[in-house]
Parts: C-alpha cells; sequence; structure tokens
C-alpha cells in the first residue's frame, strides 16, 4: 500500500515537471518569435520610412529650384516690360534668353526641364515666345497660341495665382504626360496681369528615385499632388484614388513641398530563411528544457517523496487521535517547515481539546448561576407588589403608581429578549419610565407625543431606544435649569421606506464639542436606569441593526433646545425585518 502511494506520487511529480517544461519550452518560443516578428516590423517600417523621408526630401530639392526658375521669370522686371509694350521686339526677347540661359545653367535642376514658354494674356495680340526646350528630345513648337489651350483657360479662369498639374502636354495630340506649371506675370506698375510663365517638367523629376526603390506585389505607393493623387510603380505615374489593403499599417511622409505627400503600405512578410532558422532554434530550445525537465523530476522524486510519505503517515496518525509530536519531520528544508507546522497543528489540537473540556465545565457552571439568577426577579416582584398594596391600603396612590410603573420596566427588563419591538410598545415603557421621573421632579416635567400616521405606531424600533435619550434630555437639558421643562415626542414618514422620530425639548443645549463627544464616545448615564448606555449607544445599536445609512443626529441651540432625529427603516414584520435587506432612505 505505501509502495503505491510512492509510485504515484512520482508519477505525478514527472508528470507535472515534464508538462511544466514542454509549456515553459512553448511560451519562451512564443515569446521570443513575438519579439522577432516586432522587432522585423519596426525595423522594416523605420527603413520604409526613412527611405520615403530621403526620397522626399530629393523631390522637393529638386521642385524647388524649378519653381525657383519660374518664379525668376515672372518676377523679372525685364519680361514685364516686354509683354507691356506687347511689341515682339526680337533684341528684347534675345536679352531675355540671355539671361534666363544664364540663370538656366546655374540651376541643378535644368535637366528636368522640358519647356518653359513666356504668353501674354488671352486676347492680347503679344507672341508666344519660346524660351527654353529640352535637349534630350525634340520639342514641337506650338501649333496655336497657348492661351487657347483647355488647361490654360482652366486656370485664366480660376482666381489661382500658381497652378502645378500632371497631365498630358497640349502642344500636340499624343503628346507624353508632364508636370505643367503655370505663373502669372504682373506689371510692375498697374499689378495686373500682363502674361504667364509656362513650364513643362519631365516626370522623372519624381520617378528617377524611386528606380532602385524596391516594391513587393502587393506595395502601393501614392504621390498626393493637392487634391489628386497618382499611383507610382517604378518608372510611371497614374491618377488613381489612394487604396490600401486593409490591416495593414501605412506610411505617410510630407515632401516639403506645397501640400504634397507620399503614402506607402507595408507588407510585412517574414523571410522564408529566417524564420526556418528561428524554428530550429526555437526547435532546439523546446528539446532542451524537455531533457531538463526530465532530469528534474529525477531530483523532485528523490528529494519529495520520501519526505512526503513520512508527512503523510503523521497526518493520518493525527486523524486517529494519535497527537504526539514526531522531530524526525523537522528537516532543514521546505518540508520540514511543514513538518513543523504539523507537529505545532498537534500540540494546538490538544490545547483545544482541554480547552473545549473546560469551556463545558465554565458553560455549566454559567447556567447553574443563571438559573440562581432567576429567583431575583420574582422576588423583586413579589416585594413590590407588597409595597403596591401596603401603599393602596394606606392612601398613598403616588407610591402604589411608582411601584407600578418600576414593576413593569423590570419585568421587561428581566423577561423581554426580542431586539425589536413596535414603536407603541416602545413609548408605552417610556411612560413607565416617564411616570416615575414625574414623581422625582415633582410633575415639573411634561411629555408629550405627536404621531403623524397611526401606522407608525407598528413600526419596529430597538428595545430601550427612547429611554437613554428621554433621561439624556431631563438629566443633562432640563434639570440644570432648575425649573420646568418639556419634552415632545414626534414621529413621521420620510418616505414609503423609512420614517423618524423627533425628541426635542426646552433645556440648556449642548454645544457643538458636546454634541460631538455624545456621538462619538460612550459615555453612559453613571445613575440612571441602564448604565453605560447613552446617546453614542443608541446611536451604534441603530446603526448595527439597520446600517451606517441610519441612526441618530443632534441639532441644538445652547440656551435653547436640544432636537435628537432617529431615522429608521419602516417595517412592521420582524421576520421581515430579519429576512431583507434595508434600503437607504
Amino acid at each position: 500500500m505505501k509502495l503505491k502511494r510512492s509510485t504515484s506520487i512520482r508519477r505525478h511529480l514527472t508528470f507535472i515537471t515534464l508538462t511544466f517544461s514542454l509549456l515553459l519550452a512553448v511560451f519562451f518560443s512564443s515569446i521570443c518569435i513575438f519579439l522577432f516578428h516586432t522587432v522585423y516590423e519596426d525595423n522594416m517600417e523605420q527603413s520604409a520610412a526613412f527611405n520615403l523621408q530621403l526620397i522626399s526630401d530629393n523631390i522637393a530639392h529638386q521642385m524647388e529650384n524649378t519653381d525657383f526658375l519660374s518664379r525668376w521669370c515672372a518676377g523679372s522686371g525685364l519680361i514685364a516690360e516686354y509683354f507691356e509694350k506687347n511689341e515682339p521686339d526680337q533684341e528684347v526677347i534675345l536679352e531675355i534668353r540671355r539671361r534666363l540661359m544664364a540663370e538656366y545653367n546655374t540651376n541643378s535642376s535644368s535637366a528636368y526641364i522640358r519647356r518653359l514658354v513666356l504668353m501674354g494674356l488671352p486676347g492680347s495680340d503679344t507672341y508666344s515666345v519660346q524660351l527654353l526646350h529640352s535637349q534630350r528630345d525634340s520639342v514641337s513648337s506650338p501649333e496655336k497660341k497657348i492661351a487657347e489651350y483647355e488647361v490654360f483657360q482652366k486656370f485664366s479662369a480660376s482666381e489661382d495665382n500658381y497652378m502645378l498639374t500632371y497631365t498630358k502636354t497640349p502642344f500636340c495630340r499624343e503628346g507624353e504626360a508632364v508636370l505643367l506649371s503655370l505663373r502669372p506675370i504682373y506689371s510692375e506698375n498697374s499689378l495686373q496681369k500682363i502674361g504667364y510663365v509656362y513650364m513643362e517638367l519631365y516626370p522623372d523629376i519624381i520617378t528617377d528615385y524611386f528606380e532602385n526603390y524596391t516594391f513587393s506585389e502587393d506595395t502601393r505607393l501614392y504621390l498626393t499632388m493637392e487634391d489628386q493623387s497618382y499611383r507610382l510603380t517604378g518608372d510611371s505615374i497614374t491618377a488613381e484614388t489612394a487604396t490600401f489593403p486593409e490591416n495593414q499599417k501605412v506610411i505617410s511622409c510630407d515632401i516639403g513641398f506645397r501640400s504634397w505627400k507620399l503614402q506607402q503600405n507595408l507588407v510585412q512578410k517574414f523571410p522564408f530563411y529566417t524564420a526556418a532558422a528561428y524554428w530550429i532554434l526555437a526547435a532546439c530550445a523546446v528539446f532542451a528544457l524537455f531533457l531538463f525537465g526530465i532530469c528534474f523530476s529525477l531530483y523532485l522524486n528523490r528529494k519529495i517523496s520520501r519526505p512526503i510519505l513520512r508527512l503523510r503517515q503523521r497526518i493520518l496518525a493525527i486523524s486517529a487521535g494519535n497527537f504526539q509530536t514526531d522531530p524526525f519531520i523537522e528537516w532543514d528544508t521546505e518540508l520540514g517547515d511543514i513538518g513543523r507546522g504539523i507537529n505545532q497543528m498537534s500540540a494546538d489540537m490538544q490545547k483545544l481539546m482541554d480547552q473545549a473540556v473546560a469551556d463545558e465545565k465554565a458553560k455549566a457552571d454559567l447556567q447553574y448561576k443563571m438559573l440562581l439568577n432567576q429567583v431575583n426577579p420574582h422576588f423583586i416582584y413579589n416585594t413590590l407588589n407588597s409595597i403596591k398594596w401596603m401603599a393602596t391600603i394606606q392612601g398613598a396612590s403616588g407610591i402604589a403608581d411608582m411601584t407600578t410603573s418600576l414593576a413593569r420596566l423590570l419585568k421587561n427588563v428581566s423577561k423581554r429578549t426580542e431586539t425589536l419591538i413596535s414603536f407603541q410598545e416602545e413609548y408605552r415603557l417610556l411612560d413607565d419610565y416617564f411616570n416615575i421621573m414625574q414623581y422625582r421632579y415633582g410633575g415639573g416635567i411634561t411629555l408629550e407625543y405627536e404621531i403623524e400616521d397611526e401606522r407608525l405606531e407598528d413600526g419596529l424600533i430597538p428595545r430601550f431606544t427612547l429611554q437613554p435619550l428621554v433621561e439624556n434630555a431631563i438629566f443633562h437639558g432640563i434639570e440644570p435649569r432648575h425649573s420646568k421643562g418639556s419634552i415632545r415626542i414626534s414621529a413621521r414618514f420620510l418616505d414609503e421606506n423609512c420614517w423618524q422620530i423627533k425628541l426635542l425639548d426646552d433645556g440648556i443645549g449642548m454645544t457643538s464639542e458636546q454634541i460631538q463627544a455624545a456621538l462619538t464616545q460612550d459615555n453612559g448615564s453613571a445613575d440612571g436606569l441602564f448604565r453605560s448606555v447613552g446617546i453614542y449607544s443608541v446611536n451604534q445599536r441603530i446603526r448595527y441593526e439597520f446600517g451606517d445609512s441610519y441612526g441618530l443626529s443632534i441639532e441644538s441651540c445652547p440656551g435653547s433646545y436640544t432636537a435628537m432625529y432617529l431615522t429608521l427603516p419602516y417595517h412592521t414584520d420582524k421576520k421581515e425585518e430579519e429576512n431583507d435587506p434595508t434600503a437607504d432612505c
């Protein structure tokens, strides 16, 4: 039997260790793969962002150079003077060409300029002058005035001062697509438009920077110019709305020229050779951890199974009633701590059994004393009744009333055990107490009731709640005045589930410090009917019974009055009060 148990422990330890090792290996492998993917994706994103930024900077540089030449033409005083004269002066044209060529030759982006033409306003007699054209291919001369072409008419009809678009050249029917720039020329005197600078740029100014850029099948690269987007595929530019595959990260880069920007999606493909190498390493790690688990399980079986068997035997002995300690199970290991705990438990159980015997003896003694104390109330009741009848025979009605009230109070204290009673029962007990107080103070104190709704008489209230409050009002409020006083008790509903009792006296009142002390300190009456039962105790009893939403609050004006408010849940059935939780007011 013992051998079977030991074998089971070893089997479980081996299974748990190997399973844990395998799960640990899988976990770490997954973490490493995740980290590798994350690092790879971050590097790919950073690399793509860097390349786009580099290309954007180069494109912006080239475009700014060509734009500088266009702005030079628009701001040239010589060109403005030519268009203001409105005469085809060849000498002026040659001078303009000479100066322009000087600017052209010093411009690092001049190779991308295909054509540069100066033209007059639509309807003027000023001839269009082609000043520059590309050296890479032949550029035809305009078949008509450029101002008559559709692209120019759209620009002249708009209020824009500059236009840059990607379109086919208007000079021939099957012209290639170019970047077309139009900029107005203003008179230096009247600041009126007198002509335009027309410039064509090769698309190479953009596509040259993508010659060595690697595009995968799913990669989409878009160039946004103003409100139009174009797809870039190697050496071609195609007008297309920028759309990207779902669940793919998109990198956006501002070119820095006007409102142009580049956008590209990231195609996250894990290199096959890298993945294969990593999976091999992960498999080796899994195998190594699994081998470690086997060795570790053998070690655990040797170091744990025997001590566990010894501890089991000791626990079985305790369950059989043998509470003697065993010092041989207190090893210098964690299992030794368990052994010491078992020995300590054995000793504690022995002490508890001894204590249980002593408690049973003490309980029997207490029951005997309670039986003896039950004789005393009967003796007191009989004695009070004798005093009452003797006072009645002798005509002392006051003594008879006092003894009757005292007898009823003592009977309720000694006989009744319920925690909650009705409000009607509570104020009847209060009447007995107040009857005694009236005789004590010669009738100088009055007590009045004002109950808003007769249903309140059935509301449950902790027994002997009002008496300590009335006692406090008499002893600490009215008596120090050395004059007559009155106490008014009123009850009203706050809502359907909550009601309030107000106790108002016209005594000396209380300061805020006295109110705080009364509600936070258990300063019960020392000479009243119930010792150590004061305002604090009443408040705590209500809160313990019904919850923190209910209890006692005090309002007072020193030298004038004191008002105590008891807030209670409205219940009329004691069983319902015990079973149902009380809702907040």
